[in-house]
């Protein structure tokens, strides 16, 4: 089961917000339960980019990197707490999106 900071995840839900990307390096606040979601386009071989958590830092972080030359996407989903701190470092040069996708609740556990 998915966990964020050791608490169950849900999945992102159709709810969403737009954010806007700052310099490399900037934090972000979490509004919520959710996930954020960052898409870009590298124009050349070796672009990337990380999130990171600073509220929870525990050495764990979500990257994306353009293998190839030319004109290539990749996305990272990055499962965050409400009020959680987070940094955006990138070196693409063309974002498609960056968005916070709201949880859809907890999900049910079985035990069998």
């Amino acid at each position: 089961m998915p966990t964020v900071n050791d608490t169950p995840a849900g999945y992102p839900s159709s709810s969403q917000i737009s954010l806007t990307l700052n310099s490399s390096g900037s934090s972000y606040i979490a509004p919520a339960n959710g996930w954020i979601f960052l898409e870009m386009n590298s124009s050349a071989h070796g672009q990337s980019a990380y999130i990171n958590s600073i509220t929870h830092f525990n050495g764990t972080y979500y990257s994306g990197y353009a293998p190839f030359d030319g004109k290539y996407g990749f996305s990272i989903i990055y499962p965050c707490v409400k009020n959680e701190e987070f940094i955006v470092v990138y070196s693409f040069t063309e974002l498609a999106a960056f968005k916070f996708f709201y949880d859809e609740g907890t999900p049910t556990i079985i035990k069998y």
